[in-house]
C-alpha cells in the first residue's frame, strides 16, 4: 500500500492483508478465481484490490464488501489461443497494466479504456521478416515502473535491460548493465 502499512499476499485459496507495523491480518477473503495470481495492487485510496491472473485477466475487488467491482480479460483481437502471461504488473496509478508472455512482445493496456487495443513493447533485435512487421520477442523476467512517468524498465531473459516510455512509446537499451534482478 502506498498510503497505509498494508500488505497484501496471495496463496492457492485465500488472499491475505497484514499490518506490517504489528504483524495483524487485517483480512482474509477466499480467492474468487482458481487461476493463479501474478500481480496485486492496492487502489490509490486501499479501497480496492486489483488482481492479476495467469488467464491475462483483470479483477477489481472493493474491499469494504469482498465483492468483485470488474472484471475484464486482456486479449488482442483474434488472439483467443495466447499462452498465459509470465508477468503481470500494474502501474503505480493502477491506470495501465503490463503483461508479458514468453517470447511476445510487452503489452501495455488500459484499464480506463480495456477495448482500446495495447501498446507493444517490441525490441529492435526482435524485429524480423521482410518489411520487419513479424518479431521473435525475449522473454521479459523484470519489470519495474517508474513512480512520476509512465515509464518501465524491462529485464528480458538474455539479461538486457530496456526502458520503455509507455506515454512517447519510446525505447532504449541500457547496455553493458547485463542484469538479472531489480528494485
Amino acid at each position: 500500500s502506498r498510503v497505509s502499512s498494508l500488505v497484501v499476499t496471495a496463496g492457492m485459496k485465500t488472499i491475505r492483508a497484514w499490518d506490517i507495523t504489528t504483524g495483524d491480518e487485517i483480512f482474509c477473503m477466499p480467492k474468487l478465481y482458481s487461476r493463479r495470481i501474478l500481480a496485486l495492487s492496492f487502489s490509490i485510496a486501499d479501497d480496492e484490490l486489483f488482481i492479476g491472473y495467469d488467464d491475462a485477466s483483470i479483477q477489481c475487488v472493493d474491499l469494504t464488501t469482498y465483492t468483485e467491482k470488474w472484471k475484464i480479460l486482456f486479449e488482442e483481437p483474434g488472439d483467443s489461443e495466447h499462452l498465459c502471461p509470465h508477468l503481470i504488473s500494474f502501474s503505480p496509478d493502477n491506470c495501465l497494466v503490463l503483461i508479458g508472455y514468453r517470447g511476445r512482445p510487452m503489452l501495455a493496456w488500459s484499464l480506463d479504456s480495456p477495448s482500446r487495443g495495447p501498446q507493444k513493447c517490441i525490441r529492435p533485435e526482435d524485429r524480423y521478416g521482410r518489411h520487419h512487421n513479424t518479431w521473435k520477442a525475449g522473454t521479459p523476467e523484470c519489470v519495474v515502473w517508474r513512480p512520476d512517468l509512465l515509464v518501465v524498465l524491462i529485464i528480458y531473459n538474455d539479461n538486457a535491460l530496456f526502458e520503455w516510455n509507455i506515454e512517447d512509446d519510446t525505447q532504449r537499451e541500457i547496455s553493458e548493465i547485463g542484469a538479472r534482478e531489480m528494485a
